[in-house]
């Protein structure tokens, strides 16, 4: 027995389960970087954004951790059965958003938009868009997350 005549087991059970609540309510991005876009769409990992609910160790997590796809650049037909495959793969549950005027309409180019392969929840226009628009979007799906 610990102090207070508490568990010394059961002390770091709240901890744990305060780090699963934490975990259950992040948001861990996959930036799919298509284009010139992707390179704005990184910076969100750069310290100084204090996007809530982020950290940068989310860049090594597998497909299977991930809950929001960014898809930023163009899209070209090829690439539709691996935008399907890596989709199915995500953590439910998954938002999807195209970043850029590119991802959403293919723009100048020849190539599809992504809602055309996946359910898109977010669109973020602008060529380029401004990285402060996808972290407000991503602390929006947070707080859609925790309701």
């Amino acid at each position: 027995m610990g102090a207070g005549g508490r568990s010394a087991i059961g002390a770091g059970a709240g901890r744990a389960g305060e780090r699963r609540a934490r975990i259950d309510t992040a948001i861990r991005p996959l930036i799919l970087d298509l284009g010139c876009c992707g390179v704005s769409a990184v910076q969100i990992g750069a310290p100084g954004y204090g996007l809530p609910g982020f950290d940068g160790s989310a860049y090594d997590l597998a497909p299977e951790q991930v809950n929001v796809l960014i898809v930023a650049g163009r899209v070209s037909p090829p690439l539709e059965p691996f935008l399907r495959a890596l989709y199915e793969r995500l953590a439910a549950p998954r938002w999807v958003i195209a970043y850029g005027t590119c991802a959403i309409s293919g723009a100048v180019f020849d190539t599809l938009g992504v809602d055309r392969i996946l359910p898109v929840d977010v669109t973020i226009p602008g060529c380029p868009p401004r990285t402060d628009v996808l972290r407000d979007a991503l602390a929006c799906l947070r707080r859609r997350r925790t309701r």
